[in-house]
């Protein structure tokens, strides 16, 4: 829309971080949101776009939006089994006893 038209809400696409094809990653009315599936370390280009009835307004110019070094996390012992032992401020995990494979769940989800 025009700059002095009424905006009702805003898209906001990102690149692959590669400058691949750029993807859908929000549109509603806020002018805040969160992004999920990004990976560490990388940067992406992102674009804006307003809309309203009348149709879309121009793509912004692109920003770079750069990510986390690293993941940050803490265990969450309550989603986890007994049989594991949780530091005082669940940073760290250990089995109590054995060698077989156990799950401990955490505040962040990691997926390849």
């Amino acid at each position: 829309p025009p700059p002095t038209s009424y905006v009702e809400g805003y898209v906001l696409e990102l690149d692959d971080g590669n400058g691949g094809e750029f993807r859908e990653v929000y549109c509603g009315k806020e002018t805040i949101c969160t992004v999920d599936g990004l990976h560490f370390n990388s940067t992406y280009n992102a674009r804006v776009k307003a809309f309203n009835g009348t149709g879309e307004g121009d793509y912004s110019e692109l920003i770079g939006l750069q990510t986390a070094e690293v993941a940050w996390f803490t265990f969450d012992p309550c989603l986890s089994g007994s049989e594991l032992r949780f530091s005082e401020d669940n940073f760290s995990v250990s089995a109590c006893e054995g060698y077989e494979h156990r799950v401990a769940l955490g505040s962040v989800g990691f997926s390849r």
